[in-house]
C-alpha cells in the first residue's frame, strides 16, 4: 500500500493469476525486485492453482510503498494480471503477463 499524500488515502496494487490448463495444477513461483534490482524475500506466494482455479489478492507486506518487478515461473500456461493506481491520474495501469509451459 502507497499513500497519496494530499489526502492520505491508500492505494493498493492489486494482482490476480489464473491457470489456464484444465488437467494439471499449476505451481508459480514469483520473485520481488525492487527498482534496484535487488530481490525482496518473502515478498509474494502463490499458492497452487488446481486446473482452471485463480488466485487474487493485494501486493502489500514487504512490497508496501515499493516500486520493482514480478518475474513469474510457472510449470504450465497460466496468465496474470497487476493493476496499480497511476498517482497523477487516479487512473489504473495494467500489465499483463502470460507464461507459456
Amino acid at each position: 500500500m502507497t499513500t497519496i499524500t494530499p489526502t492520505g488515502r491508500p492505494l493498493y496494487t492489486a494482482f490476480a493469476i489464473a491457470n489456464l490448463n484444465p488437467l494439471v495444477m499449476a505451481n508459480v513461483v514469483c520473485t520481488a525486485r525492487d527498482a534496484s534490482g535487488t530481490v525482496i524475500q518473502n515478498a509474494l506466494t502463490i499458492p497452487g492453482l488446481k486446473p482452471l482455479g485463480h488466485y487474487a489478492g493485494y501486493l502489500s507486506g514487504p512490497l508496501t510503498g515499493r516500486r520493482g518487478t514480478l518475474d513469474c515461473n510457472a510449470d504450465t500456461l497460466v496468465s496474470a494480471i497487476a493493476f496499480a493506481p497511476h498517482r497523477r491520474r487516479g487512473l489504473f495501469d495494467a500489465a499483463l503477463l502470460i507464461l507459456p509451459d
